[in-house]
């Protein structure tokens, strides 16, 4: 495909696909965010584990709620093949980590480390709640920091994607406003 000619559409890198085209970055470059996760699960098979963890960072981090685009054993299949990444870096989980979730439904696999994150996330909804979980290596697929910054330098949100199956969440109660108050 030549450099002149862009992909814009998600349909335009589905043609591109079906006419043999499995570049990552010729594919996705300027399609939508939220069309990385359809991307990636048609070439997923072309790359070599490292592109393949590359890929998945940025689908991840770019893509408004990745878990609904690929189901979540889609997910764990990609994550199980690349291994536990630091990034896109192939790492050694810690042994276990507390980590917290702010949102609708603690049933998810992006999780954070950062109280005051999840507690922005619980905000961010209607009826939003926060909880926590003491989370095993083995239930540890990746850890992305830098997120939103797109330089990995660990500045911005960092997130670990979890394989939550199993793992016991405990739901913290709502502050009031008198105990906002009583902090103060």
């Amino acid at each position: 495909m030549g450099s002149e000619q862009f992909l814009l559409t998600y349909e335009d890198a589905l043609a591109a696909i079906t006419a043999g085209e499995t570049d990552w970055n010729t594919l996705t470059q300027r399609v939508g965010r939220n069309d990385l996760p359809g991307i990636l699960i048609e070439i997923a098979w072309s790359m070599t584990d490292d592109d393949l963890a590359e890929a998945m960072r940025e689908t991840w981090v770019s893509a408004e709620s990745p878990e609904n685009a690929l189901g979540r054993d889609e997910w764990i299949d990609l994550f199980d093949e690349v291994g536990y990444r630091h990034n896109s870096i192939r790492a050694e989980p810690p042994s276990e980590i507390v980590l917290w979730r702010g949102g609708i439904t603690p049933d998810r696999m992006a999780w954070t480390a950062d109280r005051a994150l999840a507690e922005w996330f619980r905000d961010r909804y209607p009826n939003g709640k926060l909880w926590t979980v003491t989370a095993p290596a083995s239930s540890l697929l990746a850890f992305y920091d830098g997120v939103r910054t797109g330089d990995g330098s660990g500045q911005g949100e960092s997130e670990y994607v979890i394989n939550p199956e199993g793992l016991q969440y405990h739901l913290l109660p709502q502050a009031t406003p008198a105990d906002a108050e009583a902090t103060r």
